[in-house]
């Protein structure tokens, strides 16, 4: 069922801007942020999963703070990592006189505290949204790779702008058809070789002797595709203009 359902969303991003992969991992991102903020904020198990990880990343601590509503629901999480980590520091630490380095030495021994210290703060666990969002692409990948075995779908994919170069990679390393990773390749050399013609004339056009022909639609924002198309755009939503 998810493989079928992967396959009929990549599909249908194949005639949207920017690489397909990208463009759902946005979507699903932001329902999962969503959902975050309006269901799971207190749910034990989301709090253990957080408290593990010391909360997300920084890409995607940017994603949840790009979320609607994200203030109150983002204060509550941060409250609660903030007493998870205090509540790992020894308790004589605050009342300890002579500084909290003594203080820890004190508690936790010469020689030992620095290192003690940095186990008891820190995390235990990756950022959890890279986690649903690395295995999720894996899937968007390998399915891809595999449905490109079709001649329908290759058809469609060919009228796509290919993927970014991560996501290529990640179609690469599956295990499909030489058939597949042929159309995956056509589709990419084309893509780049049109980037490329774009950020020439982008380039050109900003020398003086030609600034008067002016830059058209694709080419003002050529730069940022290109930028998008070599590291990949998981919070694409706005840039290509997703509706979720």
């Amino acid at each position: 069922m998810q493989e079928t359902q992967s396959a009929a969303d990549l599909q249908s991003a194949f005639a949207q801007p920017g690489c397909c992969i990208c463009r759902l991992l946005a979507r699903v991102e932001h329902r999962y942020f969503t959902a975050l903020l309006y269901e799971q904020v207190n749910d034990p198990g989301i709090r253990d999963v957080l408290r593990a990880s010391r909360g997300f990343c920084p890409n995607h601590v940017e994603s949840l703070a790009a979320t609607q509503n994200a203030p109150f629901g983002s204060a509550i999480i941060s409250q609660d990592l903030l007493d998870t980590i205090l509540s790992r520091l020894p308790e004589r630490v605050e009342a300890e006189p002579g500084g909290t380095l003594a203080a820890l030495r004190s508690v936790l021994g010469n020689g030992s505290d620095r290192h003690a210290l940095v186990r008891a703060l820190g995390a235990t666990a990756a950022c959890p949204a890279c986690e649903r969002f690395n295995g999720l692409a894996r899937v968007y990948a390998g399915t891809l790779a595999a449905s490109l075995e079709r001649e329908d779908v290759s058809a469609a994919y060919e009228r796509s702008a290919g993927l970014c170069l991560p996501h290529l990679l990640l179609a690469l390393r599956t295990r499909t058809s030489e058939t597949a990773v042929d159309r995956l390749l056509a589709r990419q050399v084309a893509a780049w070789r049109e980037l490329e013609h774009e950020l020439a004339e982008f380039i050109r056009k900003h020398d003086y002797r030609f600034q008067s022909e002016g830059l058209d639609a694709r080419e003002r924002d050529v730069w940022r595709r290109a930028l998008y198309a070599l590291a990949g755009q998981r919070r694409g939503r706005d840039e290509y203009g997703v509706r979720v």
